[in-house]
């Protein structure tokens, strides 16, 4: 279990006057809307078989919150692309991607022929093999990505960017913070405001706009709680100077909590990537430190979330067929 410290809401959280939109019905229309945005957001076709690993860790990444993960010991990787296995309530389906140079020639036709006992799956953000699947009458299962109008604020806001210095994901972030937050018990509006937070920290007044080019739905609920946490979070970063007091935490237990996945998972990030290059590591270290610490999270608690994004998203094997 990871350890946390747990206090009680508080439901007496305002609402900031100068972020009140008016928020349209999130009715079935907007539903769509919201799923056609974010199928206009998927990657490239793969060229090769390392960009198509590449992508279903990605996919591995955005599930994780709905308990699916790789088998990161399984790939039968083909010269006209792989196959990977996924696990989810104890269950193994496979998944094939067929590499743009080879498709339409047959490759995925003659894998069903080949492996009749396999259960597949598929995204539901991917409409060309649902099409084909139905099409082609095959069973399958559906791997859900968060389609929420906050998940799609957040990923119409980021679109495909990617960080300057470790050229992750920018929307990498949001998915493993999410897993985190469901991890550590959190409610389903701590993970709607986390969603929203870096629009809040950074540019507030584009909210209003971004609702309206989903189609609303957003729960104002979670943008007073976003707008909660930037201030917190806002209250001590990194070029601050080092406080000798503990920080304030803010006072509900959702903002805790978005502050726990956000740490962790920026901890996270500069161990992999940064730790041994950039010109402040030694500051960052003793940063995230404070603040895991002010906020309760153990080492072991720690070191178990990141070893579980890392086992559920990556591959350690490959099998050659």
């Amino acid at each position: 279990m990871v350890i946390v410290d747990n206090s009680p809401v508080d439901g007496s959280d305002g609402f900031p006057d100068e972020l009140v939109f008016e928020a349209q019905p999130g009715a079935a229309g907007g539903v769509e809307l919201r799923r056609q945005l974010l199928d206009g957001l998927a990657e490239p076709t793969c060229q090769t078989n390392a960009e198509a690993l590449s992508y279903y860790s990605m996919r591995a990444t955005q599930a994780l919150q709905f308990g699916w993960e790789l088998d990161s010991d399984f790939v039968e990787s083909h010269d006209w692309g792989v196959c990977v296995r996924f696990l989810h309530d104890e269950q193994a389906y496979y998944s094939v991607y067929v590499t743009a140079d080879h498709m339409n020639r047959g490759h995925l036709s003659q894998w069903f022929v080949d492996h009749p006992d396999r259960a597949f799956v598929t995204s539901d953000r991917c409409s060309t093999m649902r099409s084909y699947l139905d099409y082609k009458e095959r069973d399958y299962e559906l791997m859900p990505i968060d389609d929420s109008p906050e998940y799609t604020a957040i990923s119409m806001y980021y679109k495909n960017g990617r960080a300057e210095r470790s050229g992750v994901r920018l929307m990498n972030h949001i998915d493993e913070a999410l897993f985190i937050l469901d991890q550590i018990g959190a409610p389903e509006i701590a993970k709607k405001a986390f969603c929203l937070h870096p629009i809040l920290q950074m540019e507030p007044d584009r909210l209003p706009e971004v609702s309206r080019d989903i189609g609303g739905g957003i729960d104002q609920r979670a943008v007073a709680f976003a707008a909660e946490y930037a201030e917190v979070a806002n209250g001590y970063l990194s070029s601050h100077p080092k406080r000798e007091e503990l920080m304030p935490l803010g006072t509900s237990d959702v903002v805790k909590q978005m502050l726990i996945a956000d740490k962790v998972q920026n901890r996270k990030d500069f161990e992999l990537y940064h730790a041994c290059s950039h010109p402040r590591a030694e500051r960052l270290a003793e940063y995230f430190g404070e603040w895991l610490a002010a906020l309760r999270v153990t080492e072991s608690s720690y070191q178990r979330l990141v070893a579980d994004i890392e086992r559920k998203t990556q591959f350690h094997g490959v099998k050659e067929t």
